[in-house]
C-alpha cells in the first residue's frame, strides 16, 4: 500500500487537499485516518472499500483545524497563532503521508506574498491596530517599521525565531507603538508616517500607513480576506444605527409578566472615506468574507454584513462605500 499527496502544499481551503491511497484490495475495507499535524489527535477516519485506488479529501477535516480571529498583540515581535495553518497527514495500515499545509484561503498566494490585497498605502490612526500576514519562507524574518515626518525618520527594528511554512503575523498596533516611541522622548503625533519592511527569506514585503487622526463616529472593521489573513479598515463615519429586540414574556402565577428571553440585535450603516476603485474593490471583499468583526476598543464583536453587493467604480472618482451590518445577542433570564 502507498498513500501519494496529490496537492501542492500549502494549500488553500476553498478547494479539495487530495491523497491517493493505492495498492489496496479491492474486497478488504480500508481505515484511512486523517491526523491533525499540530495536536497529534485523530481528526477522522474514513472506511473505503471496493476499489484497488482511492482519492481522499481532507479539506473539510483541515477546515474544522482552523481558528482565524483578531487579537491585539505588542507588535514586539513576530506572532504565528496555531490555528491560522492547519496540517495534517493520512494514515492506514502503518503507513503515513507527507504533511500537508492548509490556508484559510480563497486565493492561492504567491511565495513571500503579503495575504491581502490592500492598497500600498493605508490610513492608520491612533491608538487603532492592524496585522501583516504571510506565509513564513525561512526561520527568521525581519522587519523595519521607519517612521517619517517633519523632524525626520526613526526606525524599529523587529526579528525574533519561527517556524517556517506557517502563517506570521506582524502587528501594527499604535497604542503599542506609541509606548515605544515614548522610551526616547517621541510621539507618534510627530510624524505622518509609517513604512514597513519585511525580509522574508528571499522576499521582500512592503506596507506602507498614513497616520491620520482618528475620526469621530468612526467604524473600524476586520474580515477575514481571500487570502487568508485579516484585513482592517476604518470607516469614516456612522451613518445610522438602530436598535431591536423580541422578547418572550411569561406570566407568573401571581400576575405579574417578565420577559424570559431576549434577542437583541443592532444594526449600523457605515460610510467609507472617498477612494479610488483598487481601494474601493478591496474594502468590498466584506461583502464575501466568511467572518467579520467590528473592534470596540480592542474588543473584536462578530458582525455580519447585510448588505450584498457595492458600488466600486463610478464615472465619478473617487468611490464611497456603504455597507449594512448586523449584531445579534441572545438573553435567557
Amino acid at each position: 500500500m502507498n498513500i501519494t499527496r496529490l496537492t501542492e502544499s500549502p494549500a488553500i481551503l476553498d478547494r479539495p487537499v487530495l491523497f491517493g491511497i493505492g495498492g489496496c484490495d479491492p474486497s478488504q475495507a480500508v481505515d484511512v485516518e486523517i491526523v491533525d499535524a499540530v495536536s497529534g489527535a485523530t481528526a477522522g477516519v474514513k472506511r473505503l472499500c471496493g476499489l484497488p485506488l482511492y482519492s481522499v479529501d481532507v479539506a473539510p477535516y483541515l477546515r474544522n483545524m482552523t481558528d482565524i480571529r483578531p487579537a491585539r498583540e505588542d507588535g514586539r515581535a513576530f506572532v504565528q497563532p496555531e490555528r491560522w495553518t492547519a496540517a495534517a497527514f493520512v494514515r492506514t495500515e502503518g503507513v503515513e503521508s507527507d504533511t500537508v499545509a492548509a490556508l484559510y484561503a480563497r486565493q492561492c498566494p504567491a511565495p513571500g506574498q503579503k495575504l491581502s490585497n490592500a492598497p500600498e498605502i493605508k490610513t492608520i490612526g491612533p491608538g487603532e491596530y492592524d496585522l501583516i500576514a504571510f506565509v513564513a519562507q525561512d526561520t527568521a524574518p525581519a522587519a523595519t517599521l521607519t517612521f517619517g515626518g517633519p523632524q525626520g525618520e526613526y526606525a524599529i527594528e523587529v526579528a525574533n525565531a519561527i517556524v517556517q511554512g506557517r502563517v506570521t503575523l506582524l502587528p501594527v498596533n499604535t497604542a503599542a507603538l506609541q509606548q515605544r516611541l515614548a522610551q526616547d522622548g517621541r510621539t507618534i503625533g510627530q510624524f505622518r508616517s509609517i513604512g514597513v519592511r519585511i525580509v522574508n527569506g528571499p522576499h521582500t514585503i512592503c506596507q506602507q500607513y498614513r497616520i491620520e487622526p482618528a475620526a469621530a463616529r468612526q467604524t473600524r472593521l476586520a474580515w477575514i480576506n481571500p487570502l487568508g489573513g485579516i484585513d482592517h479598515y476604518s470607516f469614516a463615519e456612522t451613518a445610522e444605527q438602530t436598535v431591536s429586540a423580541d422578547k418572550t414574556i411569561a406570566q407568573s402565577a401571581e400576575g405579574q409578566y417578565a420577559a424570559r428571553e431576549i434577542t437583541s440585535g443592532e444594526t449600523v450603516s457605515v460610510v467609507s472615506r472617498c477612494e479610488t476603485p483598487d481601494t474601493a474593490r478591496w474594502i468590498a471583499e466584506l461583502i464575501a468574507a466568511p467572518r467579520v468583526w467590528i473592534d470596540r476598543d480592542g474588543e473584536y464583536l462578530p458582525v455580519a454584513v447585510a448588505s450584498r453587493q457595492a458600488v466600486t467604480e463610478t464615472p465619478d472618482i473617487p468611490v464611497r462605500i456603504k455597507l449594512s451590518l448586523t449584531h445579534t445577542c441572545n438573553h435567557i433570564l
